[in-house]
């Protein structure tokens, strides 16, 4: 599946040292229900970064450029 996403069609993502976390917005949202709508099948989704030292330094790049607005942990 191909596609974009935008920041605000997320609820959340998350990071750590292992793993990368995308939640959509939930489905009784504008945009939840749209996913649901057209993508029944698309939920979280995960991405393993363990050991993957270039992810890790683009978070950290990110945390630190975007000064607080944004945490990753």
């Amino acid at each position: 599946m191909e596609g974009v996403f935008y920041w605000d069609d997320f609820m959340c993502i998350m990071a750590n040292s292992t793993v990368l976390s995308f939640n959509f917005c939930p489905s009784g949202t504008p945009k939840g229900k749209f996913f649901k709508k057209y993508y029944p099948r698309l939920d979280t989704f995960y991405i393993f970064i363990n050991g993957d030292d270039e992810i890790q330094e683009l978070v950290k790049s990110v945390s630190e450029e975007i000064d607080g607005l944004i945490e990753f942990r």
